[in-house]
């Protein structure tokens, strides 16, 4: 979480490897007003809700990804998360 911009959301919905645990240094999120959230196990009924958000327009999905990856650019994504050149950078399969 080092070198994100202050008031910036990080999301952790993927499986973490070993016993599922990751260190943070909270002092980073108190005082950088960091939102850290987690997601796990959404059911089709989220992913129809978002859907429905996103196709009547009360959710504009091109405003809020900015950048978008493939996978074999994940080092490149992190870096341009990092440095601020998009508030919502994907790295996709």
């Amino acid at each position: 979480m080092r070198g994100m911009n202050a008031y910036s959301r990080v999301n952790v919905s993927a499986g973490l490897a070993g016993d599922g645990r990751a260190g943070v240094e909270a002092r980073l999120i108190r005082y950088n007003e960091l939102v850290l959230t987690g997601a796990s196990d959404p059911r089709r009924h989220d992913h129809n809700m978002a859907l429905r958000l996103i196709e009547s327009g009360r959710i504009g999905a091109k405003r809020v990804v900015t950048r978008r990856f493939p996978l074999g650019e994940t080092e490149k994504a992190i870096e341009t998360s990092i440095g601020g050149e998009g508030t919502q950078v994907t790295v996709t399969p």
